[in-house]
C-alpha cells in the first residue's frame, strides 16, 4: 500500500499545529510573618506596561495563533499577592493617604520559543519595576527573573502556567528579600 505524498505532508504538518492556551496568573509567594512594617500604612498600585496582553507563543507552524493568554487580570493578581506579603510583614494597607506608596510596573511577562516548526525550549521572563515613595523620597529598582525551560514534548497549559507563575514568584521574592527596599520602606 502506497500513501500519497500530499496526505503524508498534511499529517506531518498537523503535528506542528499548536492550539492557543489560556492560563491563570496566580503568583504565590512565601513571606515570613514579621513586624518590621510596624503598622506603617502603604498603598500598592500595579500597572501593566506591556504592549500586548499576550504572554507569548507556543511556536509551531502557526505561531501567531498558538498564543498563551492570561484568563485573569495579571496586574490585580500581582497587586493582591504583594499586598498580602506586605501585611504579613507588618504593614497596613491604605489608600492614597498612606505614608508610603508602592508602584509596581509589569514591564515584561514573556514566553519565547526559538524560531522553527518544532519548539523544544522556551525562555520565560518576568520583569517588574518597583518604585517606593516615602516622605518626598523615592527608590526605584527593577527585578528580573529568566529561565530557559527545555521540553521533549509540547508543554500543557498546566505546565506553562506553573512555569510562568514560578518566574513571577521568583521576581516578587527578590523584591521582598531586597534589604535596600526594606530599609527604605521602614525608615
Amino acid at each position: 500500500m502506497h500513501i500519497p505524498t500530499a496526505f503524508l505532508a498534511a499529517l506531518l504538518l498537523s503535528g506542528c499545529t499548536l492550539t492557543p492556551q489560556t492560563i491563570n496568573v496566580t503568583p504565590a509567594i512565601t513571606v515570613a510573618p514579621a513586624s518590621f512594617g510596624r503598622g506603617h500604612s502603604i498603598n500598592v498600585m500595579v500597572q501593566d506596561n506591556r504592549q500586548d496582553a499576550t504572554i507569548g507563543s507556543r511556536g509551531g507552524v502557526y505561531r501567531n495563533s498558538s498564543t498563551i493568554q492570561s484568563a485573569n487580570d495579571v496586574a490585580e493578581a500581582i497587586r493582591a499577592q504583594t499586598a498580602a506579603g506586605l501585611v504579613a510583614q507588618g504593614y497596613t494597607l491604605a489608600g492614597t493617604e498612606a505614608e508610603s506608596m508602592l508602584r509596581i510596573g509589569i514591564d515584561q511577562l514573556s514566553y519565547v520559543v526559538p524560531p522553527g516548526a518544532l519548539a523544544t525550549s522556551a525562555d520565560i521572563t518576568a520583569t517588574l519595576r518597583i518604585a517606593a515613595q516615602r516622605d518626598n523620597r523615592q527608590l526605584e529598582t527593577t527585578y528580573k527573573s529568566t529561565v530557559n525551560r527545555r521540553f521533549p514534548v509540547t508543554p500543557t497549559a498546566t505546565q506553562n502556567e506553573t512555569w510562568i507563575n514560578e518566574m513571577l514568584n521568583e521576581t516578587l521574592q527578590r523584591f521582598f528579600a531586597d534589604p535596600k527596599m526594606r530599609a527604605f520602606l521602614t525608615e
